[in-house]
């Protein structure tokens, strides 16, 4: 666990690295069976996401929120509560519409989301498929990754601040 959390900090910088040896998952091997927002909020408070409940579009999401950055994590597939995937998304402002061929690149050179630009709003999206469960070390570091590909725009594209 303390390779792979040491590959992901130097792979997408220190936020992820950070997150994890501030406050390391306890049963970073146990698995989390459902991805409604019982089982995965209190796994996200544990390592310091900030979680608030939110509604994006209708929708019932957890805003999660890590030094500054924010990202919308709603359950899918669900069947009486019990939910099988989760959807994360994440609104970027950068000060100029970004052109399409910023957003392949993006999605070429980062696999961990797809950057999409969808009537001039630039958004990330990921997708967690859960039908047998994600361990809760993984899913910490998938959200975690997934807040850092905002950085990682940014980075890529530092004019578009």
């Amino acid at each position: 666990m303390k390779y792979a959390i040491a590959a992901l900090t130097l792979m997408f910088g220190g936020m992820n690295g950070a997150l994890a040896q501030n406050a390391p998952v306890a049963d970073p091997t146990g698995v989390i069976l459902n991805m409604n927002f019982e089982s995965i909020r209190p796994v996200l408070e544990e390592v310091g996401f900030e979680v608030q409940d939110e509604v994006v579009g209708q929708i019932n999401a957890l805003a999660v929120t890590y030094d500054g950055k924010k990202a919308f994590l709603q359950p899918t597939a669900c069947n009486s509560g019990d939910c099988l995937g989760l959807v994360m998304t994440a609104l970027l402002t950068p000060t100029n519409t970004p052109t399409q061929d910023q957003v392949t690149a993006f999605n070429v050179n980062l696999n961990a989301g797809n950057a999409v630009l969808s009537d001039g709003q630039l958004y990330l999206k990921n997708y967690v498929v859960a039908d047998y469960g994600v361990t809760r070390g993984s899913f910490v570091i998938d959200v975690a990754v997934f807040i850092s590909l905002i950085d990682n725009w940014f980075e890529m594209y530092p004019s578009e601040n």
